[in-house]
């Protein structure tokens, strides 16, 4: 960690015995819980101990995919856990998730965003299974980038300078597997030939409140 930091160097080709042992303390530990196939799985709304529920960037899917009028920051075209969603000026891309609601209930909706003055007045639409809920962006909040000082390898390790929080308002859901999706409606650009600067998401929260 002295000499490389960042973690720039593969090892493995001069520590061979030391992949080796990895590799097999995994395959045990992976036996021991008993799952069959390593793949994604969806994430659980509603579990009764808690009230609060977040949809983060790094765990959903892009659609078309990464850069394709919708970006993840940092330097990993699939999200990392710091990142969030931005250059996001393609109607016709969006995030999703896969859920599997636990507890069927009612749900408030909250985007935590920012959004370019060029772009005030988009419409954000949120959709989890068969149920839709859309909120105008009102004014805009777009504060500067900032450098988290205790990284300083990636842009993954970046942040803004804030965040505005919007309710997009409530959904009943029903108990079982769902997929959840943002989506932009449209940009209100009515007499502004500049294009759309893009919106940045950093978290949809869903709070209980039945």
């Amino acid at each position: 960690m002295q000499n490389d930091p960042g973690q720039t160097k593969n090892l493995s080709a001069e520590h061979p015995e030391l992949v080796a042992d990895f590799a097999h303390a995994f395959e045990d530990w992976f036996t021991s819980t008993g799952a069959t196939e390593i793949g994604e799985r969806p994430i659980p709304i509603g579990d009764a101990s808690r009230q609060q529920f977040e949809l983060y960037p790094c765990e959903s899917k892009l659609i078309p995919g990464h850069g394709e009028g919708i970006s993840y920051t940092g330097d990993t075209t699939n999200g990392f856990a710091n990142c969030w969603i931005h250059e996001w000026t393609d109607p016709a891309a969006y995030p999703e998730w896969n859920l599997e609601v636990l507890g069927a209930g009612e749900y408030e909706i909250e985007m935590e965003y920012t959004c370019h003055r060029n772009d005030v007045g988009v419409e954000m639409e949120v959709c989890i299974g068969d149920q839709k809920t859309s909120v105008v962006i009102p004014k805009a909040y777009d504060p500067p980038l900032v450098d988290k000082p205790d990284h300083v390898f990636s842009y993954n390790y970046q942040t803004k300078a804030g965040w505005a929080k919007i309710k997009t308002g409530h959904m009943k859901l029903t108990a079982g597997m769902h997929t959840a999706q943002v989506k932009i409606k449209h940009f209100a650009r009515k007499g502004i030939s500049r294009p759309a600067q893009g919106i940045d998401l950093r978290v949809v929260r869903l709070k209980r409140v039945d």
